[in-house]
């Protein structure tokens, strides 16, 4: 009877020390590389050293390791680039808005005819279709500043037309 409990003292130490190499560290070693990965170690990797269920859970784990870490590459180089177009696209919406103040300040010069071609075709589809010679005369009128302030632009347009084609 003192054999037999022997015996069996012997042999549940080694189950004990073979359930510990075979199963709990290899179960340890796998909950750390959790809390590193969860940590954001994306590099973190498992030694795999056996082909049975324990080991599968590990190849398992490393190839979830570097799919994250591809994936995560892969969602930097998509924010880059977008970051690259919101800077161009913030280029092009400041010379948009300098375009549409430099044209609240410029419309009234522009006589409502050419305005008008213009509302209707932002384009400029329109004044491509013809070809049409033309003379612009730049002019520094005297006052015009003043009287711009206190007269409606449509007049003062019709004005200058009126008085610069009789020439």
């Amino acid at each position: 009877a003192m054999t037999s409990l022997l015996v069996i003292i012997l042999v549940s130490i080694a189950l004990k020390l073979l359930m510990r190499s075979v199963i709990i560290k290899p179960i340890k070693n796998l909950v750390q590389a959790t809390d590193r990965l969860g940590k954001g170690e994306l590099d973190t990797k498992i030694n795999v050293t056996s082909d049975d269920e324990i080991g599968r859970l590990g190849s398992a784990f490393n190839l979830m390791c570097d799919k994250l870490k591809s994936t995560y590459k892969d969602l930097e180089e998509k924010n880059a680039a977008l970051n690259d177009t919101l800077s161009k696209l913030q280029i092009t919406l400041d010379k948009v808005s300098l375009l549409e103040r430099a044209k609240v300040s410029l419309s009234k010069f522009v006589p409502e005819t050419v305005k008008n071609i213009i509302d209707r075709d932002i384009n400029g589809e329109e004044l491509l279709k013809k070809e049409q010679d033309a003379s612009i005369l730049f002019l520094d009128i005297g006052e015009y500043t003043k009287l711009s302030e206190v007269m409606e632009t449509s007049k003062i347009n019709f004005i200058v037309e009126r008085y610069y084609s009789a020439f």
